[in-house]
């Protein structure tokens, strides 16, 4: 028989809501890299180009959120500026 403490449930929240960040993490970075790539290969790039999205973390999948059912949105902005030189 495994008992559960207060601390246990911390901790497994803490493991639960650093794997939801990391994820969350990487979606930004392969939406970055995806932007810069489509925008290299234009022949006129913009001087500049903004994308924002969001990013929907909830808590029946164990992300950051303490309270079942609850959920929070990380809103991105990604900045791209081009630099003639």
């Amino acid at each position: 028989m495994t008992i559960e403490t207060a601390a246990d449930d911390e901790d497994s929240l803490q493991k639960k809501s650093d794997k939801a960040l990391n994820t969350a993490m990487n979606a930004v970075h392969v939406m970055a890299l995806r932007i810069d790539s489509a925008l290299s290969g234009l022949v006129k790039p913009p001087s500049s180009v903004v994308v924002e999205f969001g990013i929907k973390l909830t808590g029946e999948t164990g992300a950051l959120i303490a309270k079942a059912g609850a959920e929070a949105t990380l809103n991105v902005k990604l900045t791209w500026e081009r630099k003639d030189g």
